[in-house]
């Protein structure tokens, strides 16, 4: 098997869509997007793929069925979750195939845990677990103090989950209406 498929270009199809200027990131949101990786340099972004933007299309309208809904936004927080993990340190890994060849592989150099913020960040828990078989999940409650309008942690769930050495991966989703 090889290691990497060469890259393919394009379908003439999704070419010309995506050349159309009524299918690319309006100004704004180029804008946005361009400040927030400026502002902090480890956000990692998606690529804008065809593929994505269908399945940003569908999540986005107001038309789409409860279940379509959440199906391609679990699709769409695999995706991040995949990402998420491209970021994480590897460490080379030589291991002896069933032919009996040594196949020099990585694996990932520490162990992985979870941290769901309550309510936010549940739904990202079983993309985390479809990727990372027996990654534990903690749970943390944070919310706004009415006083100060400052968030604070509330209490957290799965004591032990956190520990040195392990890599976290806080899951959270931010909604944005329109």
């Amino acid at each position: 098997m090889a290691a990497s498929a060469p890259a393919r270009s394009p379908s003439p199809a999704t070419s010309d869509l995506m050349a159309d200027s009524r299918y690319q990131k309006n100004e704004k949101e180029e804008e946005i997007l361009g400040d927030i990786v400026n502002r902090y340099p480890n956000v990692v972004l998606l690529k804008q793929t065809a593929q994505l933007r269908a399945m940003m299309t569908i999540i986005r309208d107001a038309e789409t069925s409860k279940e379509e809904f959440v199906f391609y936004a679990d699709r769409l927080i695999r995706l991040i979750i995949e990402e998420a993990l491209n970021e994480l340190p590897f460490e080379r890994k030589d291991v002896v195939t069933p032919l009996g060849a040594t196949y020099h592989g990585v694996s990932f150099s520490s162990k992985i845990c979870g941290v769901s913020i309550v309510r936010a960040g549940e739904s990202m828990e079983n993309g985390l677990r479809a990727v990372c078989r027996g990654c534990r999940i903690g749970k943390i409650l944070i919310q706004r103090n009415e006083d100060t309008g400052m968030p604070e942690t509330l209490g957290s769930l799965g004591g032990g989950v956190v520990k040195e050495g392990r890599k976290l991966l806080l899951l959270g989703v931010l909604l944005i209406h329109g």
